[in-house]
């Protein structure tokens, strides 16, 4: 998988299992149920787009 920003809300981009390249598609963060998947490419791929939350916003040192 992948992930991206597409306006202004997260996308990934999901290889279906048994189906070819052709049927990938990119999906909201919302509409995807493989939390252990997002977790485990998040951590093979950190610096790839995530959704953070408020808080975790409000922490990030700005300069």
């Amino acid at each position: 998988i992948k992930s991206r920003m597409f306006r202004q809300k997260l996308q990934y981009l999901i290889k279906w299992e048994g189906y070819g390249t052709e049927h990938n598609s990119w999906e909201y963060k919302d509409n995807v149920n493989a939390p252990e998947l997002i977790t485990e490419f998040h951590a093979q791929n950190p610096g790839a787009p995530r959704q953070i939350r408020a808080l975790a916003f409000g922490s990030i040192p700005f300069r």
